[in-house]
């Protein structure tokens, strides 16, 4: 059951709750039967008769050709001042709006002692420069550069088949098929 279909609430105590039976117009049955004391939305407050005819309701209706389309204002006011507002009023309408910009700093202008770590008893290791380090003593693209053989183990699973690229290899194995191992042999 998706989460949205709700709970069903089974307690006798529980106040019923009444939904809307929608926009019901003047002279149509469901008036009818509200103002005969019908059945249709018997003892539900929210079912109201609406004073429209169903001739004159725009809500059934599919033709748009006379609508116009409303910018969104929050509220009708600053809709109506957008209206009336020329291109030129527009186009400067946010200047000034902004307060001073922020201040930006060059490298020359921190001190170094801000951009050094704080606390007692901290010291830089020489050992950090030179313990062995495959990016800091390869050169990029030689032979010796890890990054180069990781990009080849990736190209070769990549021509793979799925399934060969999944399965590790045997090197007896002559590559038939997944089962071809399982191959009677000579003892």
């Amino acid at each position: 059951m998706p989460s949205s279909a709700g709970q069903k609430v089974t307690d006798p105590n529980a106040p019923p709750v009444s939904e809307s039976a929608g926009i019901i117009t003047s002279d149509s049955l469901a008036a009818e039967s509200l103002k005969g004391d019908g059945s249709f939305a018997a003892g539900n407050p929210k079912s109201g008769i609406s004073s429209q005819s169903s001739a004159g309701t725009t809500a059934n209706t599919t033709d748009t050709s006379a609508a116009r389309t409303l910018n969104s204002a929050l509220d009708a006011e600053s809709r109506d001042a957008q209206s009336e507002w020329g291109e030129q009023v527009q186009l400067n309408a946010g200047s000034g709006l902004t307060g001073s910009a922020p201040t930006a700093y060059s490298a020359s202008q921190l001190l170094e002692k801000d951009q050094k770590p704080k606390g007692k008893n901290i010291t830089e290791s020489d050992e950090m420069f030179s313990a062995p380090n495959a990016s800091f003593n390869n050169e990029i693209g030689t032979k010796n550069d890890p990054g180069r053989v990781a990009e080849q183990t990736m190209q070769r699973q990549a021509q793979k088949s799925g399934l060969a690229s999944a399965q590790p290899k045997d090197k007896s194995d002559s590559g038939d098929q997944p089962y071809s191992v399982l191959k009677e042999t000579s003892a």
